[in-house]
Protein backbone atom coordinates (compact mmCIF):
# COMPACT_ATOMS: atom_id res chain seq x y z
CA UNK A 1 0.00 0.00 0.00
CA UNK A 2 2.87 2.36 0.83
CA UNK A 3 4.31 1.86 -2.67
CA UNK A 4 1.03 2.82 -4.33
CA UNK A 5 0.77 5.95 -2.19
CA UNK A 6 4.39 6.87 -2.94
CA UNK A 7 3.78 6.49 -6.70
CA UNK A 8 0.71 8.72 -6.55
CA UNK A 9 2.36 11.35 -4.37
CA UNK A 10 5.32 11.76 -6.73
CA UNK A 11 3.07 11.60 -9.79
CA UNK A 12 0.79 14.31 -8.37
CA UNK A 13 3.82 16.44 -7.53
CA UNK A 14 4.98 16.10 -11.13
CA UNK A 15 1.49 16.96 -12.38
CA UNK A 16 1.35 20.10 -10.23
CA UNK A 17 4.84 21.13 -11.36
CA UNK A 18 3.89 20.54 -15.01
CA UNK A 19 0.70 22.62 -14.68
CA UNK A 20 2.59 25.43 -12.92
CA UNK A 21 5.35 25.23 -15.53
CA UNK A 22 2.95 25.46 -18.46
CA UNK A 23 0.97 28.26 -16.80
CA UNK A 24 4.01 30.41 -16.08
CA UNK A 25 5.67 29.88 -19.44
CA UNK A 26 2.46 30.59 -21.35
CA UNK A 27 2.59 34.09 -19.82
CA UNK A 28 6.37 34.59 -19.97
CA UNK A 29 7.96 33.99 -23.37
CA UNK A 30 11.67 33.24 -23.07
CA UNK A 31 11.97 30.74 -25.92
CA UNK A 32 15.50 29.35 -25.77
CA UNK A 33 15.45 29.29 -21.95
CA UNK A 34 12.65 26.76 -21.50
CA UNK A 35 13.43 24.27 -18.72
CA UNK A 36 12.27 20.69 -18.44
CA UNK A 37 11.10 20.63 -14.83
CA UNK A 38 10.16 16.94 -14.90
CA UNK A 39 13.80 16.01 -15.39
CA UNK A 40 14.97 17.10 -11.90
CA UNK A 41 12.08 15.15 -10.35
CA UNK A 42 13.07 12.02 -12.29
CA UNK A 43 16.72 12.55 -11.31
CA UNK A 44 15.68 12.88 -7.67
CA UNK A 45 13.77 9.60 -7.90
CA UNK A 46 16.85 7.98 -9.43
CA UNK A 47 19.36 9.11 -6.82
CA UNK A 48 17.07 8.83 -3.80
CA UNK A 49 17.75 5.62 -1.85
CA UNK A 50 14.23 5.68 -0.38
CA UNK A 51 12.57 5.31 -3.79
CA UNK A 52 12.37 1.74 -5.09
CA UNK A 53 13.07 1.00 -8.75
CA UNK A 54 9.45 0.04 -9.61
CA UNK A 55 8.17 3.25 -8.01
CA UNK A 56 10.63 5.49 -9.82
CA UNK A 57 10.16 3.81 -13.17
CA UNK A 58 6.36 3.97 -12.93
CA UNK A 59 6.47 7.66 -12.01
CA UNK A 60 8.98 8.43 -14.79
CA UNK A 61 6.83 6.59 -17.32
CA UNK A 62 3.63 8.30 -16.13
CA UNK A 63 5.18 11.76 -16.13
CA UNK A 64 6.69 11.21 -19.57
CA UNK A 65 3.34 10.09 -20.94
CA UNK A 66 1.67 13.09 -19.33
CA UNK A 67 4.24 15.44 -20.86
CA UNK A 68 3.77 13.85 -24.28
CA UNK A 69 0.01 14.31 -23.97
CA UNK A 70 0.09 17.88 -22.68
CA UNK A 71 2.93 19.27 -24.81
CA UNK A 72 1.77 17.94 -28.16
CA UNK A 73 5.05 16.16 -28.80
CA UNK A 74 5.23 12.89 -30.71
CA UNK A 75 3.86 10.22 -28.41
CA UNK A 76 6.64 8.42 -26.61
CA UNK A 77 9.37 11.06 -26.93
CA UNK A 78 9.26 12.31 -23.35
CA UNK A 79 8.15 8.90 -22.07
CA UNK A 80 11.25 7.21 -23.45
CA UNK A 81 13.51 10.10 -22.48
CA UNK A 82 12.33 10.32 -18.86
CA UNK A 83 12.48 6.57 -18.28
CA UNK A 84 15.97 6.48 -19.83
CA UNK A 85 17.15 9.37 -17.68
CA UNK A 86 15.68 7.66 -14.61
CA UNK A 87 17.74 4.55 -15.38
CA UNK A 88 20.88 6.66 -15.94
CA UNK A 89 20.37 8.61 -12.71
CA UNK A 90 19.65 5.38 -10.84
CA UNK A 91 23.03 4.10 -12.02
CA UNK A 92 24.64 7.37 -11.00
CA UNK A 93 22.78 7.29 -7.69
CA UNK A 94 24.58 4.11 -6.73
CA UNK A 95 27.85 6.05 -6.79
CA UNK A 96 26.79 9.63 -6.13
CA UNK A 97 25.27 11.25 -3.14
CA UNK A 98 23.70 14.63 -3.69
CA UNK A 99 25.14 16.86 -1.03
CA UNK A 100 23.87 20.32 -1.56
CA UNK A 101 22.52 22.41 -4.39
CA UNK A 102 25.77 22.54 -6.35
CA UNK A 103 25.91 18.78 -6.89
CA UNK A 104 22.18 18.79 -7.75
CA UNK A 105 22.77 21.51 -10.33
CA UNK A 106 25.77 19.74 -11.88
CA UNK A 107 24.07 16.35 -12.10
CA UNK A 108 20.91 17.89 -13.52
CA UNK A 109 22.91 19.83 -16.11
CA UNK A 110 24.74 16.70 -17.28
CA UNK A 111 21.60 14.57 -17.41
CA UNK A 112 19.73 17.39 -19.14
CA UNK A 113 22.40 17.57 -21.86
CA UNK A 114 22.13 13.79 -22.35
CA UNK A 115 18.32 13.98 -22.44
CA UNK A 116 18.40 16.82 -24.95
CA UNK A 117 20.77 14.92 -27.23
CA UNK A 118 18.56 11.82 -26.96
CA UNK A 119 15.47 13.84 -27.86
CA UNK A 120 17.22 15.44 -30.82
CA UNK A 121 18.39 12.04 -32.04
CA UNK A 122 14.93 10.53 -31.71
CA UNK A 123 13.33 13.45 -33.53
CA UNK A 124 15.90 13.16 -36.30
CA UNK A 125 15.15 9.45 -36.68
CA UNK A 126 11.36 9.43 -36.40
CA UNK A 127 10.20 12.82 -37.70
CA UNK A 128 10.16 14.31 -41.17
CA UNK A 129 13.48 15.62 -42.51
CA UNK A 130 14.93 18.98 -41.39
CA UNK A 131 13.55 19.16 -37.84
CA UNK A 132 16.54 21.31 -36.84
CA UNK A 133 17.47 24.89 -37.64
CA UNK A 134 19.76 25.43 -40.62
CA UNK A 135 22.77 26.15 -38.42
CA UNK A 136 24.00 23.61 -35.88
CA UNK A 137 25.10 26.24 -33.39
CA UNK A 138 21.47 27.37 -32.95
CA UNK A 139 20.50 23.85 -31.88
CA UNK A 140 23.49 23.70 -29.55
CA UNK A 141 22.58 27.11 -28.08
CA UNK A 142 19.01 26.00 -27.40
CA UNK A 143 20.22 22.75 -25.85
CA UNK A 144 22.70 24.52 -23.56
CA UNK A 145 20.23 27.28 -22.63
CA UNK A 146 17.45 24.83 -21.71
CA UNK A 147 19.85 22.59 -19.81
CA UNK A 148 21.27 25.54 -17.86
CA UNK A 149 17.84 26.84 -16.83
CA UNK A 150 16.72 23.31 -15.91
CA UNK A 151 19.84 22.86 -13.78
CA UNK A 152 19.43 26.23 -12.05
CA UNK A 153 15.82 25.46 -11.14
CA UNK A 154 16.56 21.89 -10.05
CA UNK A 155 17.22 22.66 -6.34
CA UNK A 156 13.61 23.88 -6.05
CA UNK A 157 12.28 20.63 -7.54
CA UNK A 158 14.62 18.55 -5.36
CA UNK A 159 13.40 20.44 -2.28
CA UNK A 160 9.75 19.86 -3.25
CA UNK A 161 10.40 16.16 -3.84
CA UNK A 162 12.19 15.83 -0.49
CA UNK A 163 9.33 17.64 1.25
CA UNK A 164 6.71 15.41 -0.32
CA UNK A 165 8.65 12.21 0.40
CA UNK A 166 9.49 13.13 4.00
CA UNK A 167 6.12 12.80 5.84
CA UNK A 168 5.75 9.07 5.11
CA UNK A 169 9.30 8.37 6.22
CA UNK A 170 8.81 10.28 9.48
CA UNK A 171 5.55 8.49 10.16
CA UNK A 172 7.17 5.08 9.72
CA UNK A 173 10.16 5.95 11.90
CA UNK A 174 7.77 7.08 14.63
CA UNK A 175 5.94 3.74 14.42
CA UNK A 176 9.20 1.78 14.64
CA UNK A 177 10.48 3.71 17.67
CA UNK A 178 7.26 3.32 19.66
Amino acid sequence: MRTVIQVWVYFLLGYVVLIAHSSVFSLVHIHPLIPNLMLPLVIFLGVSPSVAVPVGSMVAFGLGYLMDSMCGMPMGLYTFTLVSMYVISKGAGLRLFLRGPLSEILLTFLVSIIAGCLQLAMRAIFENPAPFPAYGYVTLLHLLAGSTVTALLSPIIFWLARSVGRPGAQGESAKVSS
